[in-house]
């Protein structure tokens, strides 16, 4: 594969005080498919790379040390996926979004006993065979 590209990203973020701070987070970031879809039989030796662009705005509050609770919200739109409407195999019409918000707190206890949960809401819509596939999910992790 002969494909190069540039992949800009940025942060910049604010400070109010010690224990908190905002962050605004911007990117392009190129990923090449699965290796199974570069088969000349059904797949495409000539895929493009699949691109996305990020874009998250986080609120972190440190009340102690190694204790944190941060929010965050992303929006990621997706290009270039491979698809299945190419005759007779694939190309890289596909794309579609994800939306979402994660919750993180973590404990701050010292080790072994640290503990850290995570809830995330996700929406997510992609383009398909001329079929849009939306997805609605959240999760709820402990660690």
């Amino acid at each position: 594969l002969n494909t190069s590209w540039i992949d800009p990203r940025m942060t910049v973020g604010y400070a109010f005080n010690s224990a908190s701070s905002v962050r605004f987070s911007s990117g392009i970031f190129h990923e090449y498919p699965d290796p199974r879809f570069y088969s000349a039989s059904d797949g495409n030796p000539h895929l493009l790379p699949m691109k996305a662009v990020h874009f998250v705005l986080g609120y972190s509050y440190i009340p102690w040390d190694g204790a944190e609770f941060r929010i965050e919200a992303y929006e990621k739109d997706y290009s270039d996926l491979p698809d299945s409407n190419a005759t007779p195999n694939l190309d890289t019409s596909g794309y579609g979004y994800a939306r979402g918000v994660d919750v993180t707190v973590t404990s701050g206890a010292r080790e072994p006993h640290e503990s850290s949960q995570r809830l995330g809401a996700l929406r997510s819509t992609f383009q398909h065979e001329g079929s849009q596939l939306d997805g609605v999910g959240s999760v709820l992790r402990g660690g």
